[in-house]
C-alpha cells in the first residue's frame, strides 16, 4: 500500500482506516518515489504504518519497504496457495507484469522463494 504525497496527513491516515475493515493478516507499506510530491522518501509509508499499528494491526503483520517492486515481490513471497493479495501497484505496473509473466512461465508458487532473486528480508 502507499500513497502520493501530495495528499495530506489525514488523507493518508484515511486511507489505512478505508483497507482496515478487509480485515488484512499483512500488510506491506512502500514509498512511491516518483509521486513523493514534495514528501520525504518513508514520510508517507511512516504515516500508513502508524496508522494501521494505531488500528490494531501487530507490528510482526506490517513490513516498510522501499520501491514498489520491492513491496510486490515480499507479498508474493508470503503469501500461500488461496491467499488473496491486493496489490496496489502505480509506478512499475509493466515491471510488475513481467514478473508476473516470468513466474508462469517457471512453474512458480505462492510462497516459494522468487526465482532469480533472493529471498527479501523484512
Amino acid at each position: 500500500m502507499g500513497q502520493a504525497g501530495d495528499r495530506g496527513d489525514e488523507a493518508i491516515r484515511a486511507l489505512a482506516r478505508a483497507a482496515w475493515p478487509l480485515k488484512p493478516d499483512r500488510v506491506v507499506v512502500k514509498d512511491m518515489e516518483t509521486y513523493l510530491r514534495g514528501r520525504t522518501p518513508g514520510e508517507v509509508p511512516g504515516l500508513l504504518a502508524d496508522e494501521f499499528l494505531q488500528l490494531g494491526l501487530p507490528s510482526g503483520a506490517l513490513s516498510r519497504v522501499g520501491p514498489e517492486i520491492e513491496a510486490v515481490r515480499m507479498a508474493l513471497e508470503w503469501a500461500r496457495p488461496g491467499d488473496l493479495l491486493v496489490l496496489a501497484v502505480h509506478e512499475n505496473r509493466r515491471a510488475v507484469l513481467n514478473l508476473f509473466d516470468r513466474l508462469a512461465a517457471s512453474g512458480w508458487q505462492a510462497g516459494e522463494p522468487l526465482p532469480g532473486a533472493p529471498a527479501l528480508k523484512e
